[in-house]
């Protein structure tokens, strides 16, 4: 009896409990939380570890325990809210924060914040936990801060207000990232665009954001070092936060990484100095140093002309790479490559602020003042600097650099004989590619609400060289009255060289003319002499009776033509005929040879002996700028027409479009009066291009056996019996060059290499990479029959073996794939690994073996003739491309390949992404 009495109770006592607690809602139980839900700034409130406790059981404790922990939470969550409602720097930082969150190295990244200093923001990283080392973020504010607002307010007075340069809204404040140490640098570092291993700190513009790292206090540095790095680095902030142009910095890198440099230089170390002309002396010792050494200053040092169209550091490494090619000597490290660039850029910032008392200074903020909207590159420089000439730019910048090299180093002794013609030794070495071509980044698809409008193409009222240029065109064609009246409405706009000088000297040319050919026809009235000519196809001849009203009055002929237009009588034509004075009326002498030279009739040249001013500045323009004017009449006139062009309606209509936009950048893409049109054309074929995309089925575009399995899974495979299989593997030129560069080089060089389908193999010998068009997440699986067939040794020297079968690609060096006969690597950049198992059994030449890489997405292994080699997490790569990487003098064939993967589901807007970038690249695009 008192065992069933006490069950009883405990019965009793559990229905009680059960009835006095409740399933917890946070939207019924927590106030103010559908609030925070629903609010634009959600993210900030610990939303979701309220979700996760619904339907839990609570007594009633434990629910107002919980009430209260929300409403701190809550409250918390408010404040920070207000704050970045009211407070431009904390919504930055909010702004900040949310594209943390995405980032590949910063949402791994924890971070203190210090506000102390008005105007900017210190993030400090954490020690990984269980470290003994804390770092102070205030420690690092008041290190930076003060000289960064004395460089701000330096930039603000010296910079912003006399160039009118203001301030974005969209920069309220300038931010600075300190990171633990050099490896998470590092970790940064390959998530970037431009190549950061050259210094301890970098300016991300896309994050607005300053990165450094390490305590500059430590005995590795000095705290004056340390500070300069991360001065010219906010010099680039500065830069940034007043660009007004479309990019994120001015277009020539020459110009914001010298600006930078020399800024931090100029306002940071030497901030306090009372003499801030002096020059950099590490600096000047490394680049004269350079200059004294003939085979390396021909391949990293270069004339202001290239320097000025250099865009990206991949530009500067291909200069050097093409130089090194051009002649015997190898290409120099990268690091060399790039810090003699950087000395240049901040060395010619220098020399043109403060050399010869700033005799260059109001020209270099002029040209600095173009860029800073969008105008860059030698048309901007050539307009702020004149008619400098470049070359002597160049021998007065080196001849500077000695002059102050021997002042800094009196006892170091220097050949000063290259300063007078730098460059002049130089060997001609190859061509180079086109600025920027080598890491121009991908331009953006429009939304699907992007409109057609080739009407921004057309030369319009303000675009001074296009409306000159077509004025040329009307006079060369007879239209001298309306060529007349096109340079007088471009007159008011011209108000900057070379247009201000060259429309006024085109005026009174025309008028010149028009007073030859009215002098002319006054001629031929009196002498009732005859002239021959041609009009809606027939040729006429006949004397002239009078010029009346915009005709040309005939006497009696054979056709019975009474009268023609008087502009169909072209300026050239008339000049041929009027050869003596009597028949060029009041004209200066000089007139009748200017269609000559519109023409491109080189017996000007010869003929014309005029030395008035006028005739002097003929011949001068005749050399200088009428080439580059007559080309950009017809590169007009293209514009024109495709301004013109209605909205294709049909894939007929969008391909002529095409065709005629290739045209234009293939023939006239270096036109100033083009590139400024660049942009809206890009807009409206890209609308076109995107109109006339249709979705792509991977299995009816492979040119292999593609099975679908369900389920988005495909097995695909390639016998190589059909050239056609070639179609469906891009060759990617230049992929991993750091790996390819670690590797001894091949006797093929990659531009030699390749690849072709041959006798049932995928066949070849020497560097190349190819990437399959699809891709695949996991589970992944390829199967390939690979031989190899020996190649003679380089002398003592064993040939280069090395290749890579993989999948799991993102294009940009992450990937997981099978090294030569069954090894494994694995690179996976956002998550920092970088493993290699290599496979190092003996392999015999010719014989065939069957290798699998399989990656079921934890786990990758690679089975050789059936048995399983190796095996290792596959490191977060589960998605990406299949590639085949080729480093080797040996001869590979690849007989037979299969892939077993599931299709990416973002695969489709990749595929179309792939098509509009291939259609604007096949355009000319850049």
């Amino acid at each position: 009896m008192i065992l069933r009495a006490a069950l009883a109770s405990l019965l009793l006592s559990a229905v009680a409990f059960a009835q006095n607690t409740v399933k917890f809602d946070p939207s019924r139980d927590l106030d103010g939380f559908d609030r925070a839900s629903a609010s634009e700034h959600r993210d900030v409130y610990p939303i979701q570890q309220y979700l996760e406790k619904t339907g839990q059981e609570l007594s009633p404790e434990e629910l107002e325990k919980l009430r209260e922990q929300w409403k701190s939470d809550r409250d918390a969550a408010d404040k920070r809210v207000e704050a970045i409602m009211s407070d431009p720097r904390e919504a930055h930082l909010y702004e900040l924060e949310r594209e943390f969150a995405v980032h590949p190295y910063f949402s791994k990244m924890r971070y203190a914040v210090d506000r102390s200093v008005e105007g900017c923001l210190f993030l400090v990283q954490r020690p990984p936990s269980g470290s003994n080392v804390t770092q102070d973020p205030r420690k690092f504010a008041d290190f930076y801060g003060p000289p960064m607002r004395r460089m701000e307010e330096s930039f603000e007075k010296s910079v912003a207000v006399p160039l009118s340069l203001a301030r974005r809204p969209d920069y309220p404040a300038f931010t600075v990232c300190i990171l633990t140490d050099e490896d998470e640098y590092h970790a940064f570092g390959q998530t970037t665009e431009q190549t950061w291993r050259i210094s301890a700190a970098y300016y991300e513009p896309r994050l607005k954001l300053i990165v450094a790292y390490g305590d500059p206090f430590a005995p590795g540095t000095t705290p004056a070092r340390q500070r300069r790095l991360v001065l010219s680095e906010f010099a680039r902030a500065l830069l940034h936060a007043h660009y007004l142009g479309r990019e994120e910095r001015p277009p020539s890198l020459w110009l914001s990484l010298g600006f930078a440099s020399w800024f931090g230089w100029r306002e940071g170390v030497l901030g306090d100095a009372k003499d801030k002309s002096q020059i950099d002396t590490d600096a000047l010792a490394d680049l004269v140093k350079v200059s004294q050494d003939k085979e390396m200053r021909s391949l990293v040092l270069h004339p202001l002309i290239d320097l000025l169209q250099v865009r990206f550091t991949s530009d500067v490494v291909l200069l050097a790479k093409n130089r090194a090619e051009g002649s015997t000597v190898l290409e120099p490290v990268l690091e060399r490559t790039l810090s003699a660039f950087y000395e240049q850029s901040a060395l010619w910032a220098q020399f043109l602020h403060d050399s010869q008392g700033g005799r260059y200074r109001d020209a270099y903020l002029k040209f600095l003042q173009s860029s800073m909207a969008g105008m860059s590159g030698l048309d901007a420089f050539y307009l702020a600097f004149r008619q400098v000439d470049l070359a002597t730019l160049d021998k007065e910048f080196y001849a500077y650099l000695y002059a102050e090299h021997e002042r800094a180093y009196p006892k170091v002794k220097i050949d000063r004989s290259w300063a007078d013609a730098p460059f002049s030794d130089r060997p001609a070495g190859k061509k180079p590619s086109a600025p920027g071509s080598a890491a121009t980044p991908t331009p953006t698809i429009p939304g699907a609400s992007a409109t057609f409008a080739a009407s921004e193409a057309a030369v319009g009222p303000t675009d001074v060289d296009g409306q000159h240029a077509l004025a040329l065109l009307q006079a060369m064609h007879g239209d001298l009255e309306g060529a007349l009246k096109t340079l007088e409405a471009a007159l008011p706009a011209a108000t900057e060289p070379p247009e201000s000088v060259r429309i006024p000297r085109e005026i009174e040319r025309v008028k010149q003319f028009t007073l030859l050919r009215d002098g002319w026809f006054d001629y031929l009235i009196r002498t009732n002499d005859k002239i021959s000519g041609k009009y809606r196809g027939s040729e006429y001849l006949a004397g002239v009776e009078k010029v009346e009203d915009g005709w040309v009055f005939l006497g009696e002929n054979a056709l019975g033509i009474s009268k023609v237009p008087l502009n169909g009588f072209e300026p050239f034509e008339i000049a041929r005929q009027a050869g003596r004075k009597e028949e060029q009326g009041l004209a200066a002498p000089w007139a009748r040879y200017w269609p000559y030279i519109l023409v491109g009739e080189k017996k000007w040249e010869q003929l014309l002996k005029d030395d008035s001013d006028a005739a002097k500045d003929l011949r001068e323009d005749a050399k200088t700028w009428y080439p580059e004017v007559l080309k950009c009449a017809k590169a007009a006139v293209a514009l024109n027409e495709i301004a013109a062009v209605a909205e294709p309606q049909t894939a007929k209509d969008a391909e002529k479009l095409f065709a005629s936009v290739k045209a234009l950048l293939a023939n006239y893409g270096d036109v100033p009066l083009v590139q400024r049109k660049v942009a809206g054309l890009r807009r409206s074929v890209g609308s076109v291009i995107l109109r006339a995309y249709s979705e792509q089925d991977p299995g009816k575009q492979c040119h292999g056996t593609w099975t679908s399995l369900g389920n988005g899974l495909a097995n695909v495979v390639y016998e190589f019996a059909k050239p056609e299989e070639m179609q469906d593997f891009k060759r990617i030129p230049g992929y991993l060059p750091e790996y390819h560069k670690s590797l001894p080089p091949t006797a093929k060089k990659e531009e030699d290499s390749a690849w072709t389908i041959t006798g049932g193999e995928f066949v070849g010998s020497g560097a190349a990479c190819y990437r399959h068009f699809a891709e695949f997440t996991t589970p992944t699986t390829l199967r390939f029959d690979v031989l190899f067939r020996s190649a003679p040794t380089k002398g003592a020297n064993a040939a280069a073996f090395t290749f890579m079968i993989g999948a799991c690609d993102d294009s940009k060096g992450s990937y997981l794939a099978c090294l030569n006969f069954g090894g494994i690597t694995i690179t996976d950049l956002a998550n920092r690994v970088f493993k290699t198992i290599p496979y190092e059994e003996p392999t015999l030449s010719k014989k065939v073996f069957k290798i699998e890489l399989r990656n079921d997405g934890t786990t990758v292994s690679t089975w050789v003739n059936g048995q399983k080699k190796f095996e290792t997490p596959c490191g977060g790569r589960t998605s990406g491309s299949v590639f085949l990487w080729f480093h080797s003098d040996n001869i590979i064939a690849i007989q037979r390949l299969e892939i077993d993967g599931r299709i990416d589901p973002s695969w489709p807007e990749k595929a179309k992404a792939a098509f509009f970038h291939a259609k604007l690249e096949d355009m000319g695009f850049k």
